[in-house]
């Protein structure tokens, strides 16, 4: 960021191989995301990133899910953990409400 562009400068992994390539995007607001920590996903969540007063807040539309950083990376980084994580919890057996039943159902047709 220079002082005469005070938007932060936002990178959102768009493609997943060995390099992880990024695309830049210039300023924090909607961005798909393509990618969990270590898996691909087959269709795109839909994330909203905001400037908050700390620092940064991602947030995916389809599931109550957040990450908070000091950079609109960082907070998507978290997201993406938060994303797996839950995947991997869902993925342990059926023992939840409709409501997260719907969750992993989502997340089975699209986490690879």
């Amino acid at each position: 960021m220079t002082e005469a562009d005070s938007t932060p400068s936002l990178t959102i992994v768009a493609r997943w191989d060995d390099t992880r390539k990024a695309m830049p995007q210039t300023r924090p607001g909607f961005v798909q995301l393509h990618t969990l920590v270590t898996k691909r996903l087959l269709s795109p969540l839909s994330v909203i990133v905001e400037r908050e007063e700390n620092g940064y807040l991602a947030q995916t539309i389809d599931m109550p899910l957040y990450g908070f950083g000091d950079t609109a990376n960082e907070a998507i980084s978290t997201l993406q953990a938060e994303i797996e994580s839950l995947y991997h919890d869902l993925m342990q057996d059926n023992k939840f409400s409709d409501e997260w039943l719907m969750r992993k159902k989502l997340l089975s047709a699209i986490v690879m």
